[in-house]
């Protein structure tokens, strides 16, 4: 089990997360002030995706807090090799 504290000062919540929320559909558990967090699981883990109205970031949180994938106004955020 782990926790993360989101906003500050009177706008501070805690967000718990155990693996058994993480479910094969993705499900809406957290919206705030245009913010919602979905939980989700694929067959290498499971995910978090922070989306706001411009975009969204997919985070592996039992995989160090790494950032799967990104996209800000439509546009794919990915590093490319070369």
């Amino acid at each position: 089990m782990g926790g993360s504290v989101m906003g500050a000062g009177e706008d501070e919540f805690r967000v718990v997360l155990q693996r058994l929320a993480f479910g094969e559909r993705e499900r809406e558990a957290v919206a705030a002030k245009g913010l919602t967090a979905s939980l989700f699981r694929y067959d290498t883990g499971v995910d978090i995706r922070l989306s706001n109205a411009r975009g969204n970031v997919v985070i592996l949180p039992y995989m160090g807090q790494m950032v799967w994938s990104a996209a800000l106004d439509g546009v794919p955020l990915e590093a490319r090799g070369g």
